[in-house]
């Protein structure tokens, strides 16, 4: 169970950096400041909404839990710099 479990998180993991540092920096900067965003803010972001969640509500922190934290932080990001923007030109009567 060890090695598949390092294998997926070690997959969550960079698929949250890539997402993150493609959502933020887009391709305008040079790869070793996108490494190192994308690095930093996925160690970052995903344990900080752990930390959050286990101080205000009491959310137990376990393997799902962490799997599901890259997964909704990796998803949103590799979403918002996907999907097209949204152009609001009609105002509403």
């Amino acid at each position: 169970m060890e090695p598949l479990q390092l294998l997926v998180g070690s997959a969550l993991f960079l698929f949250t950096a890539y997402a993150v540092q493609r959502a933020l920096l887009g391709k305008e900067n040079e790869w070793p400041e996108r490494v190192a965003v994308g690095l930093a803010l996925a160690f970052l972001v995903p344990g900080l909404i752990l930390l959050l969640l286990n101080l205000g509500i009491g959310f137990p922190i376990n393997t799902l839990t962490v799997y599901a934290a890259y997964l909704v932080v990796g998803g949103a990001a590799f979403f918002k710099e996907k999907l097209p923007r949204l152009k609001l030109s009609k105002r509403l009567p």
